[in-house]
């Protein structure tokens, strides 16, 4: 029984009218049911995210040529990281999962490293990879290129 659903039943059972500042109950209610509704379409998508997430994971384990793999899979089928056991619980969280940890390795010295909050930023401040979100126009893109000791190798939209 969803939460509006109770509701309804005790103003029916007690006769109680509530005031609810110009706005029908009848309309709170029902805003209340279409929320339990998106609740449960949440947890429809999640199921499906996770195979998405294991699949990803998997994908770049094998990617790996000879390096130690990214991610462990748990015998539930949840993703782990391989580092430090971090669950990965979201498609995204998986790509910036990778980019973290090559920017803890490799980082060129034009990002910011804050090992509390696990994230590099640019030096202007804006997030450009942590362990669950990738910005690439942050983290690759034409500002980062024109910082002071900025970048280093190919630019991104250099002609090789």
């Amino acid at each position: 029984m969803t939460e509006a659903t109770e509701v309804r039943n005790v103003l029916a059972a007690t006769g109680t009218v509530a005031d609810t500042g110009g706005v029908s109950l009848t309309h709170r209610l029902n805003a209340l049911e279409r929320n339990d509704r998106r609740v449960t379409d949440v947890t429809k998508v999640t199921e499906e995210d996770r195979e998405k997430v294991r699949e990803l994971a998997e994908h770049t384990n094998r990617c790996q040529n000879n390096e130690p793999p990214v991610f462990e899979i748990t015998e539930d089928g949840g993703v782990i990281s391989a580092r430090d056991g971090k669950p990965v619980e979201t498609v995204t969280a998986t790509l910036a999962e990778e980019f973290y940890w090559m920017e803890v390795e490799w980082g060129a010295p034009d990002l910011i490293h804050d090992e509390d909050q696990e994230a590099f930023f640019t030096r202007d401040g804006h997030l450009a990879v942590s362990r669950e979100r990738v910005n690439l126009p942050h983290l690759l893109g034409k500002s980062r290129w024109e910082q002071p000791g900025g970048g280093g190798g190919v630019r991104p939209n250099a002609q090789v």
